[in-house]
């Protein structure tokens, strides 16, 4: 499971993703794994990262995009 966040994520966006495990494990009989994407900052506040490292565990990514303007020639 993959869920994305433009911002910081919360711990309620921890949840969400949990809940959408759950719902995944009980239609495929499998646990998936879940990964959070967000754009926000590289560390996380204490309460997100305890949320993260419960059962089951979420990684967390950050992504950054960069854009970039150059005249044609």
């Amino acid at each position: 499971m993959l869920e994305c966040k433009q911002s910081q994520p919360t711990v309620r966006d921890v949840q969400q993703l949990r809940a959408y495990m759950r719902h995944v494990q009980r239609e495929v009989r499998r646990r998936p794994r879940g990964i959070l994407v967000h754009g926000g900052a590289r560390t996380l506040r204490a309460e997100v990262l305890n949320a993260v490292s419960g059962k089951p565990r979420i990684e967390v990514v950050q992504y950054k995009l960069d854009v970039d303007f150059a005249p044609c020639r």
